[in-house]
């Protein structure tokens, strides 16, 4: 394989809100940018990642990325949803663990 070759590796990504996809990759640090047809485009370690509708394009060895992009995604579905109920949503002790909160 010639050395100036880039392997990608694509990830599954199934996201019923493109916007809330967007917000996730924000909220992780990067800088997305979201192309008219939906495309999410932003730059890993120097390397341009995008996030299409059939999933996440990344280099190779970079798939662990995918699986914090799906985490970041869930934290942004429940934020919505405790807004939309008015429940609260509180951070748990352990990483990635949430209680959710009623308000009466």
């Amino acid at each position: 394989m010639p050395c100036d070759t880039i392997q990608l590796n694509k990830v599954s990504i199934k996201a019923a809100n493109r916007g809330l996809l967007w917000k996730a990759i924000e909220a992780l640090g990067y800088n997305a940018k979201m192309l008219n047809d939906g495309t999410i485009v932003f730059t890993h370690k120097g390397r341009q990642v995008k996030v299409t509708d059939s999933g996440v394009i990344v280099p190779v060895g970079e798939e662990a990325l995918a699986d914090k992009i799906k985490t970041a995604y869930s934290a942004e579905v429940l934020k919505v949803a405790t807004q939309k109920f008015s429940w609260g949503m509180l951070k748990g002790k352990k990483a990635n663990t949430y209680t959710l909160v009623r308000r009466f």
